[in-house]
């Protein structure tokens, strides 16, 4: 399984015509069926 950057997500949706913010690109990414796994930041 590989794992993508927000980055990466965002510029695969701008080739492919979306425009916007996280939301609009999270909401392409989950169309296409990509996963969205959440990372803990250490405080």
């Amino acid at each position: 399984m590989k794992y993508y950057t927000f980055e990466e997500l965002k510029q695969m949706a701008f080739s492919e015509g979306i425009t916007g913010n996280k939301v609009t690109i999270g909401i392409w990414a989950k169309m296409k069926g990509f996963l969205k796994k959440k990372k803990q930041m250490n405080k």
